[in-house]
């Protein structure tokens, strides 16, 4: 395959820490060869630190901050700047913490960089967009009071002590920030005043340029932060006693869930990359490891480790169960204690913190520069101990999470619960004899010169669709291999998508080939364990997926629109059916890196046989799919695939999704006030590539919704019919150097061209684009977002107004 690209091999980033005049922490991180930065800056203050008359001031800040300042009104703010380059952007607000990040090109880093901290400094917090962004708050809160880990934490803060804050209402909505009152504008006014500033916050800069020049960088710009120093905090009250330890909670829908929370006191700063390993070690899919234990003895699936709450000295650990049907949480529990002191008294841990070590520093190799700057620090044997100490069964909260009605009823951290008090049961033997994990068999020490490489796979049915609980089964027969692979420097995945089955690997060519080899033989000859659990694994996806957010669901059922509907056929049963299944498939493969000898014969041991088809069927006509889903909220995706035209249209749509993006977060969130749930932009769904308009909105119905999107695209036709041409070449030269950093690095240049792959369309056909667009007018693109409004006008006469969701592709 033709494809061209500069893979500039990632050189050890260098570190400086350093305190400003103004009292401003600086972290600065000098990540050679990247062509992306990254900031990330933290504020010592969070929603516990907010005044208690006003539930949800933190948090409210924290929207309101990116909605203008002195230096940039909100349409030229952070938010739309970062946005219409097509980086990221986002802040969360924690108890005692907020944190604000984002990541651009680095030719933009330090335009990116005024504009956060000029909001930070000198935010406008005017009256409108105080109104404006409440009624988004309000539909943020109603979207959680729905979402099942919210409610999950929520029911564990509700087992600390009564009155610690934790179980407080921080989230804030209509009711708790009262404008009308006339009290909420001046305690933001003062909360920022006395919180924001340089003192309490710690800037860190990721990028490519030297130390020096990012310190005196910061050092401009961060001289406009007020001077201030970290202020004496009051420390919350105790977490000890709880108030109870063992909990059953309903959640209507939601598959079974054992969440064991541990509260932790006294572990300081470096709690999080103690955390971080631990996770490692228990989420290990090792054979004799807790994860593969618990799975063969019938009690759980998936295993999380979560820090939903650090604040000072205090902290709430929490692993998460995925149950399988009907498995005694008790044993599970005491399987997990039992490991755990295992696990400590295996201390310390050498081997194992040396295999956590070259994991890490494989992947920092290809982190990109806003996850290593959120990236957490060295862990310490010390800290270790001192946390596994701290899980023991008289810190423990045991929540038990399913759909099975109970009677008690209960408000925590201001949502409502279904919950009830447990008896706590005496404890129970551990049956499993633990000891650490076998070592890996892909371990190496790899060097940062060795050869990347890439292998994309992608499988379906010739007639058809899948047999039932077939893509799940091989994914769990799959997942060892594949997480060893990732400890080695080997990213991959294996996913069962509608009606296809899709493998990536990516890493060293020498390591990636021996992994896709151990793979291939799995995928011909599975663990019939492991395949038998398909069915049952496959039904828990589609609960889980029932009770996400309407638009997560919307997203996640996309793909359907494309392909075969079909009810699933009976589930395999025995080697001889997947080898009957195989014969009947086709695949599609794409490998780089590997070369004509190592690619073809590891292409040539994939089950099924080649696709020869170049292209996919989309059938015309306009589809309106509905789903009827419980709760008040209605939810809307268009998507318009994008038909023919070759690669001049496709720049125009690229050209048009990179300029809607921050113009419809700005009309339908801030403007309207629809909804949280938002997305916008040019997509690709399996072989379907073309725009996307996603909104959900506790507000507005599905034909009012469809509506706000045509008098959108309205605007965008009058907005862009006003561009001159110098307007017009800056938005093209944008998407050109955003396209030229793709193809540039080799992880999006290999993913674009397996994109191109799958749309049947030529291997030099992203070049192409990249040609178009320098040749591209504006007359041509004013043509393309006609065509947009005359489609969304056709489809509002098929939005059933008392559908609560609907689904829509428009094909010519």
């Amino acid at each position: 395959m033709n494809i061209s690209f500069e893979l500039a091999h990632a050189a050890p980033s260098t570190t400086a820490e350093m305190r400003q005049g103004n009292g401003l922490h600086l972290r600065l991180i000098c990540q050679a060869g990247v062509d992306l930065a990254a900031t990330v800056l933290e504020v010592e203050a969070g929603s516990f630190d907010e005044p208690v008359a006003y539930p949800g001031l933190a948090h409210f800040l924290e929207h309101l901050l990116f909605l203008g300042s002195e230096g940039f009104a909100e349409e030229q703010g952070l938010l739309s700047f970062v946005q219409g380059l097509g980086g990221r952007v986002n802040a969360t607000t924690g108890a005692g913490i907020t944190r604000f990040f984002f990541e651009v090109p680095a030719t933009h880093f330090e335009d990116a960089l005024e504009r956060l901290l000029d909001m930070l400094a000198r935010p406008l917090l005017a009256s409108d967009a105080m109104w404006r962004e409440r009624e988004v708050l309000e539909a943020e809160y109603r979207a959680r009071a729905q979402d099942p880990q919210t409610l999950c934490d929520a029911a564990l803060a509700w087992a600390l002590p009564a009155g610690h804050p934790l179980g407080g209402f921080h989230a804030g909505n209509a009711s708790s920030l009262r404008l009308e009152d006339g009290g909420v504008a001046a305690a933001l006014r003062a909360f920022h005043r006395s919180h924001f500033q340089a003192g309490r916050m710690r800037l860190t800069l990721v990028g490519p340029e030297p130390l020096e020049r990012m310190a005196a960088l910061a050092g401009r710009l961060g001289a406009r932060l007020p001077c201030g120093s970290s202020s004496q905090r009051i420390e919350s009250p105790p977490m000890l006693p709880l108030r109870a330890q063992a909990l059953q909670l309903s959640l209507p829908g939601g598959r079974p869930m054992l969440h064991l929370g541990f509260v932790l006191d006294a572990l300081g700063e470096a709690l999080e990359p103690a955390v971080e390993f631990l996770g490692w070690t228990l989420q290990s899919e090792a054979e004799g490891g807790l994860l593969a234990t618990l799975r063969a003895a019938g009690l759980c699936d998936e295993l999380r480790v979560r820090l939903p709450y650090v604040r000072g000295e205090q902290a709430l650990l929490v692993m998460v169960f995925d149950l399988v049907a009907g498995a005694d949480t008790t044993v599970l529990e005491a399987e997990v204690i039992e490991w755990l002191a295992a696990f400590r008294n295996a201390g310390p841990w050498a081997e194992l913190r040396e295999a956590y070590a070259e994991t890490q520093r494989l992947r920092a190799q290809n982190q990109q520069p806003l996850e290593l700057a959120l990236a957490a620090g060295r862990e310490s044997p010390e800290v270790l101990t001192m946390l596994l100490g701290q899980l023991r069964r008289d810190r423990l909260i045991h929540l038990h999470v399913s759909s099975e009605p109970v009677d008690g009823r209960v408000v925590s951290a201001g949502f409502p619960l279904h919950m009830s008090v447990l008896p706590r049961v005496a404890e129970r033997q551990a049956r499993a004899s633990w000891s650490m994990p076998e070592a890996n068999p892909y371990a190496r020490v790899m060097d940062a010169e060795e050869s990347q490489a890439v292998l994309f796979l992608r499988w379906r049915a010739l007639q058809g669709s899948l047999p039932g609980g077939l893509g799940h089964g091989l994914q769990r027969a799959l997942r060892p291999i594949l997480w060893q692979a990732r400890q080695a420097g080997v990213e991959g995945c294996f996913v069962p998508q509608a009606d296809s089955l899709e493998l990536v690997l990516n890493g060293h060519a020498d390591l990636l080939t021996q992994v896709a080899g151990d793979l291939m033989d799995v995928l011909h000859s599975p663990s019939l364990t492991a395949l038998a659990q398909g069915p049952r694994l496959e039904a828990e996806a589609a609960r889980q997926l029932a009770s996400e957010m309407p638009i997560r669901q919307l997203f996640q059922q996309m793909a359907r629109l494309f392909g075969d509907q079909a009810d699933k056929s009976a589930p395999l049963a025995d080697h001889d059916e997947v080898q009957a299944f195989w014969s009947t498939s086709c695949w599609q493969g794409l490998h780089l890196g590997l070369g004509e000898q190592g690619g073809q014969p590891l292409l040539a041991r994939a089950p099924g046989e080649p696709d020869m088809a170049s292209a996919r069927h989309t059938p015309d006509g306009r589809v309106w799919r509905r789903m009827t889903l419980p709760g008040a909220d209605a939810a809307v995706l268009l998507f318009y695939p994008l038909l023919g035209g070759g690669a001049e249209t496709e720049a125009a749509w690229r050209l048009l999704g990179l300029g809607q993006e921050p113009a419809f977060h700005q009309r339908m969130r801030g403007e309207l006030q629809l909804g949280y749930g938002l997305a916008c932009g040019f997509r690709q769904v399996g072989p379907h590539r073309g725009l996307m308009f996603a909104v959900q909105s506790p507000r507005a119905s599905v034909a009012e919704i469809v509506q706000h999107i045509q008098a959108f695209l309205d605007d965008c036709h009058a907005r862009l019919s006003k561009l001159d041409a110098g307007q017009f070449d800056t938005q093209r030269r944008t998407l050109a150097a955003q396209l030229m950093r793709q193809a540039a690095r080799f992880t999006s240049c290999v993913e674009q061209a397996w994109h191109d792959r799958l749309a049947g369309l030529p291997d030099d056909h992203a070049a192409q684009v990249r040609q178009a667009l320098v040749r591209l007018e504006l007359e041509r693109v004013l043509e393309e977002q006609q065509r947009l409004q005359d489609d969304v006008s056709a489809c509002r006469a098929l939005a059933n107004a008392d559908c609560p969701i609907g689904a829509w592709r428009a094909a010519d």
